[in-house]
């Protein structure tokens, strides 16, 4: 899988993340599978420029919150 596509799944898990609720990169990473860890969801974040206005980013935290 190319960086672009996990990225892009990386995103839609993030926007499905209700408003007022927080998850924690390692459980993104959990959902994604196939050894996905945190620092992947991290650098996928990391990577939004235009696209933060429309995911979330801000619910995902560390696991010590």
């Amino acid at each position: 899988m190319s960086t672009p596509e996990l990225y892009e799944r990386v995103y839609l898990v993030v926007q499905q993340i209700p408003a007022g609720e927080v998850s924690s990169y390692g459980d993104v990473a959990a959902i994604l599978g196939g050894g996905i860890d945190g620092r992947t969801v991290g650098y996928a974040l990391g990577e939004l420029g235009a696209r933060a206005d429309t995911v979330p980013w801000q619910r995902v935290v560390s696991r010590d919150g």
